[in-house]
């Protein structure tokens, strides 16, 4: 399967998920958030920092979960899990007995915590508004349909620079889906969650390219030169790869939607 594949699946879930009540949506995303964190833990894993998969659970699934609960308390949450999850790094490092490696094994985990914790818990609070499924509908179609369209024409299209054809296919989603929807998720709405889905794919983008370049080195150093040469690049991990774009993008636009409230 590939990447587009994976992030067409998990979107078809989430909006399924969504259609069938907030409980339903909140269990679906705090599952989708601690699969995907797993997955992200064993990429960076093999990239080298080996974050502490517990630790960056305390922010990854904690905090959502508790958004999922009590929304009222909303972002006022997220530095009391921060603080818990980079203590937990601390406590399980020196209980297992972890001397080398742990700057970056603390990195790691805090990068898998707050990347999935952040992006699951801005879907939650976009659900709790009144118009929030609209927010979330142009999240999931942008995010994952830009990023799409940015790997496509990065690998394939030569005529037309990547990132017009992207920005273009950004603009043209979000015209669609603003004359689609009903005020007050309007043009200027729409345009707000285009900008945000392009940042985040281009986000994405940098982050497969970095971790595939750190698996690319921990191979080199780890294999002989025939090994290595014979070894094609390890991509970045498929579930997180396809949940990236739309995790970065959430948060934002919950930020958008609050502001649009006003």
């Amino acid at each position: 399967m590939t990447n587009t594949a994976a992030a067409a699946v998990l979107a078809a879930v989430t909006l399924a998920a969504l259609a069938a009540g907030a409980l339903v949506f909140a269990v679906v995303v705090l599952v989708v958030a601690g699969v995907v964190l797993a997955d992200f833990a064993a990429v960076l894993s093999r990239a080298g920092p080996r974050p502490i998969t517990l630790a960056a659970a305390v922010p990854g699934v904690g905090l959502p979960a508790a958004i999922a609960f009590q929304p009222d308390n909303a972002w006022t949450a997220v530095p009391d899990f921060v603080a818990a999850g980079v203590l937990a790094a601390f406590a399980m490092a020196l209980a297992f007995g972890r001397r080398r490696g742990v700057t970056a094994a603390l990195g790691g985990t805090a990068l898998a915590g707050l990347a999935v914790g952040l992006g699951a818990s801005g879907l939650l609070l976009l659900s709790g508004l009144p118009e929030g499924w609209r927010w979330i509908l142009g999240v999931l179609l942008l995010a994952t349909a830009v990023d799409a369209v940015r790997q496509e024409a990065a690998t394939r299209v030569k005529a037309v620079p990547a990132g017009a054809m992207t920005v273009a296919v950004a603009l043209l989603l979000a015209g669609g889906l603003a004359l689609a929807a009903d005020p007050p998720f309007n043009l200027s709405s729409a345009a707000g969650v285009a900008a945000v889905a392009l940042l985040a794919a281009a986000a994405a983008g940098l982050l497969r390219e970095a971790v595939d370049d750190a698996v690319a080195n921990a191979r080199a150093d780890a294999a002989t030169p025939e090994a290595v040469t014979r070894s094609p690049r390890l991509p970045v991990g498929l579930l997180t790869a396809a949940a990236t774009p739309v995790l970065l993008a959430a948060p934002a636009a919950y930020a958008l939607a609050r502001l649009a409230s006003l």
